[in-house]
């Protein structure tokens, strides 16, 4: 299960325009993101993905098992994670020890915004179809 390649794929997205100057503030969120793919030397791809952007090109060729519990960046981890479960036909909780819920929802999230921005989100979201809503709020 050696990696074979590291690929890395730089994302500009874009914020909702009414909330775009909310999420700004909030310095520990970015309108950029990375997605990574590794592949392994069995042909299998994991990805993974992070806010910052790397070369993680140095770790081809370095076993994938290595790297679940190492010090490398969580983009690449995570990618490795996803590869070695397919690899063992096993979901990644497995590899990481003990699954801590059964399910987890899939979320729309804003921070905090005005209470009539906040309202209007809220409609938004359960417009898409969304039963989760996060609230992040800071400082």
């Amino acid at each position: 299960m050696k990696i074979a390649s590291i690929r890395n794929y730089p994302l500009q997205m874009s914020f909702i325009r009414d909330v775009a100057a909310n999420m700004r503030r909030a310095t520990t969120h970015t309108e950029r993101a990375t997605v990574y793919r590794v592949e392994l030397d069995n042909g299998i791809v994991g990805w993974g993905d992070s806010y910052y952007e790397s070369d993680l090109s140095e770790h081809a060729g370095r076993h994938a098992m290595e790297l679940l519990h190492g010090h490398v960046p969580d983009g690449l981890r995570m990618a490795c994670f996803d590869a070695v479960g397919k690899t063992m036909d096993v979901p990644a909780h497995v590899l990481m020890g003990v699954q801590r819920r059964p399910r987890i929802p899939f979320a729309y999230w804003t921070i905090d915004l005005p209470p009539d921005l906040l309202a209007q989100q809220i409609r938004h979201a359960a417009d898409l179809g969304y039963r989760t809503y996060k609230l992040k709020v800071r400082p």
